[in-house]
């Protein structure tokens, strides 16, 4: 599958066969490892709080952290982090992922690492962050966040 699905004009598809259609492209949070990303920045109000969504597309498994029950995902398969841009921990957080991605491009205000962070490619390391409220239920029950750490763009 290609990272990007393409878009057939309506006319040329009277005669595709369905199978020419592209599949959708997987939405789910990669396993714990080491990964090469293309992320973009967009600001997305949610339950109307303003935020920064990070959207990031998997464009490498480059090491697992549990090869023994973890298997890599598709390459472009896509998730996504949201920080609330209205209380301090989502600033925080949001400064902790997007500093060194303006420091190495040079991005000086938030505006502007949201404006051009734009299919821009890191690696980092994935970890999971578990939902408070879910500590205590099974595996399967649990939400989880992504946590990337180590970000190095590319």
């Amino acid at each position: 599958m290609s990272e990007e699905m393409k878009v057939i004009p309506i006319d040329d598809l009277m005669d595709a066969s369905i199978d020419d259609l592209a599949d959708m492209p997987k939405f789910e949070l990669p396993p714990k490892g080491h990964y090469q990303f293309v992320v973009s920045l967009a600001r997305k109000t949610v339950s109307e709080k303003k935020n920064v969504e990070a959207t990031l597309v998997v464009d490498q498994t480059l090491e697992l952290a549990d090869t023994t029950k973890d298997q890599p995902v598709e390459a472009g398969s896509k998730f996504s982090a949201l920080f609330n841009m209205e209380n301090e921990w989502g600033q925080a957080s949001f400064k902790e992922f997007v500093l060194p991605i303006a420091k190495a491009l040079g991005y000086k205000s938030v505006g502007e690492a949201i404006e051009k962070c734009q299919n821009v490619k890191i690696a980092a390391v994935l970890k999971h962050r578990i939902h408070k409220e879910d500590r205590e239920k099974p595996f399967d029950e649990q939400r989880r966040y992504p946590n990337l750490q180590d970000i190095t763009p590319l």
